[in-house]
């Protein structure tokens, strides 16, 4: 699993708390490729994407780096 971090906010009055991982470039098993999260929560681990849309996700990779800009402002 990706590194995941620690989340927790209130919601109407109850603490919720769980595990979460920064986005991270999944493969799905029909061979989609999707920009994913993973959460863990009693115990189970999830796949969703930005809209809350699940998948089962069979191997995920860190997202490429941003491109930089070279000196003339033209993205290299």
């Amino acid at each position: 699993l990706p590194p995941m971090k620690d989340d927790s906010f209130e919601d109407f009055g109850e603490f919720v708390s769980y595990e979460i991982s920064d986005p991270v470039l999944g493969f799905t098993d029909d061979q989609k490729m999707v920009v994913v999260q993973s959460s863990k929560s009693d115990g189970r681990i999830y796949w969703f994407d930005e809209n809350g849309t699940t998948y089962r996700i069979t191997h995920w990779r860190k997202l490429p780096e941003e491109p930089r800009e070279a000196d003339h402002g033209i993205p290299l």
